[in-house]
């Protein structure tokens, strides 16, 4: 390595270190190759150390993250989005735009916009629920982005929380529907749905324009669902 300047010096040292105590640690190669890269512009030695870094944690989000610009630095566009999703997926909260960045770097503009607004979309809806954590409503909007935006775990960690037992106040089966369109899981979905026209709380009337249930439309019990509550 060259000379550090000053102010980076304590971060080169510390890096080195913490390899220097644990080699078998994938945060240690994760800060020594971010330095090797920021700092000496060692493209070959940063991508060996984020993939020893990967060997040793491959659930290591900040690996995933630094890797992913490393790529798309170096035009290396397709890897650089896989990384940068699966860092997004490790951990949403830290890793919120980097995805956008590099599909606008690809070029990828259509991609890019609607990587953006479900970052904008979840934060949002993070920011109601903790506002309101009594509001199902929120609750069950987030767990609907969740699961779009590819955070399995977390909305149905939601999906949970929404059917507590100890939840005041009953759930509405719409609102377990949003979260398993957001799942991908329609037959789940429509389940609820028509659990929903039976029970009939909320604004079960509302299905039809619904941009949650969007993906129900082409589902072959949504038309019937629709003649029910007599919207055909």
């Amino acid at each position: 390595m060259e000379q550090a300047p000053d102010a980076i010096r304590p971060a080169v040292r510390a890096a080195e270190k913490a390899l220097e105590l644990d080699p078998e640690s994938g945060d240690a190669h994760c800060a020594r190759a971010y330095v090797a890269l920021v700092y000496d512009y060692d493209w070959k030695g940063a991508e060996a150390g984020f993939k020893r870094a990967l060997e040793l944690d491959p659930n290591n989000g900040n690996a995933c993250d630094f890797y992913g610009r490393l790529c798309s630095g170096m035009g290396r566009f397709d890897e650089a989005v896989a990384l940068l999703e699966r860092a997004h997926e490790l951990d949403p909260l830290t890793h919120r735009v980097d995805v956008g960045t590099a599909l606008v770097r690809a070029g990828r503009y259509e991609e890019a916009a609607r990587a953006v607004l479900r970052a904008i979309q979840i934060d949002s809806l993070e920011q109601a629920v903790a506002l309101a954590p009594g509001v199902g409503m929120w609750l069950a909007q987030l767990g609907a982005a969740c699961g779009q935006a590819g955070r399995l775990e977390r909305a149905r960690e939601i999906l949970r929380e929404i059917e507590e037992p100890a939840r005041p106040g009953p759930t509405p089966p719409q609102h377990l529907a949003y979260v398993y369109t957001g799942l991908g899981e329609l037959d789940r979905a429509m389940e609820c749905l028509d659990r929903g026209l039976v029970e009939r709380p909320g604004s079960i009337f509302t299905i039809k324009g619904s941009f949650l249930l969007a993906p129900l439309r082409a589902h072959p019990r949504f038309p019937a669902l629709l003649e029910r509550i007599n919207l055909v």
